[in-house]
């Protein structure tokens, strides 16, 4: 839709939807996006996102399908034009402030498919999105990927495929590992 109006008219009016604070969605029952383009391109990358993953692998745990796509909101192609490198955004400030202040959700309740859209939706969206680029710039974002599409009827909020990935034991060694990046880029 080319203007915010629109957009929320005809949310309204084929969805039913009526939430003012986002710019777009993917129905996966109806294969269909619906976006405001007036919002800018990176609510179409995200929405973009969720269709293609969803077209590869049907049931990615919500907390990193929201965080892959919302990766992609901010992304530019890598040299070789082959894949997508998600770039710092405006979620990375929420996901400092929320470590600064020592309110950074622990991983579990993030990959809870109950609490991930609770009252702090845009804080749980701005940590799905850091622990994409982690994994990002630790190289193991694909294989996680790859890895959770294989496993996720076994590992439903994918924390058991996380810890493998990242070569760790325990889910409080990731969370102190991802606290320390946030802190880290933070100084940066």
């Amino acid at each position: 839709c080319s203007t915010e109006v629109l957009f929320r008219r005809l949310a309204k009016d084929w969805d039913g939807q009526l939430e003012a604070g986002y710019h777009g969605y993917y129905r996966r029952d109806k294969r269909r996006i619906l976006l405001d383009l007036e919002a800018g391109n990176g609510s179409l990358a995200h929405e973009l996102t969720h269709a293609l993953s969803r077209a590869d692998c049907e049931e990615l745990p919500e907390w990193f399908d929201e965080g892959l796509g919302a990766l992609h909101e901010e992304a530019a192609f890598a040299a070789n034009g082959q894949r997508l490198i998600g770039l710092p955004n405006w979620r990375c400030t929420l996901t400092r402030q929320a470590a600064q202040s020592g309110q950074l959700p622990t991983l579990h309740s993030l990959t809870n498919p109950t609490t991930f859209r609770s009252a702090d939706v845009g804080l749980n969206y701005a940590v799905a999105r850091s622990f994409c680029l982690f994994l990002q710039e630790r190289q193991v974002l694909k294989k996680y990927y790859q890895e959770l599409r294989n496993r996720s009827a076994t590992d439903a909020e994918g924390i058991t495929t996380l810890c493998r990935v990242l070569e760790m034991k325990t889910v409080s060694q990731v969370e102190r590992q991802f606290a320390t990046w946030v802190k880290r880029r933070a100084a940066q």
